[in-house]
């Protein structure tokens, strides 16, 4: 489980790099030509490149490249994508400085993984972290996954957990 976690994460990295909405296909093309055809594959690439940081938190640094766009035309895009990404109750714009060329805000992307076997299921959620420092044609995009809550259902009762990463895995 923790792998296709993983993989669901730099995913979801990939695609907020891209500063565009992609399709469910569209990301699965992407996913293959990347990292592997199987999932297996793909969760395996991704964690021989991939360590937790000194707070055992998932961080991930891309700059992506915007020829001829200024600064402001960035902040405007990259501001119409948070909103449009990230538009529900769990989300939150953190810090949002124009002048500054910063932008920091949390996530939610529900369900990520889950699984139903009998009366036993389990959902899992993500809360990345997701800062961006925009310059004249340069956007860098920092992604931070300090964990992820597990919401397990036993018999019918609700439990929520929240996992942090273990550094031994």
């Amino acid at each position: 489980m923790k792998r296709n976690l993983l993989v669901a994460c730099v995913l979801l990295m990939a695609v907020n790099a891209s500063a565009q909405l992609m399709r469910t296909e569209e990301l699965d093309a992407y996913a293959k030509e990347k990292y592997g055809e199987k999932w297996t594959e793909a969760a395996e690439n991704l964690a021989s490149t991939l360590s937790l940081d000194k707070n055992n938190s998932l961080t991930y640094t891309q700059v992506v490249e915007s020829p001829g766009k200024t600064k402001e035309q960035l902040y405007v895009l990259l501001n119409y994508w948070f909103s449009a990404s990230f538009n529900d109750a769990n989300s939150v714009i953190q810090l949002n400085d124009k002048d500054q060329g910063v932008i920091i805000a949390q996530g939610y992307v529900s369900n990520v993984a889950q699984h139903t076997g009998g009366s036993n299921a389990y959902v899992v959620d993500l809360k990345p972290v997701i800062k961006v420092d925009i310059k004249d044609e340069k956007i860098r995009i920092t992604y931070t996954l300090q964990g992820y809550n597990v919401i397990k259902s036993v018999g019918g009762e609700f439990l929520e957990q929240c996992q942090e990463f273990d550094p031994q895995i």
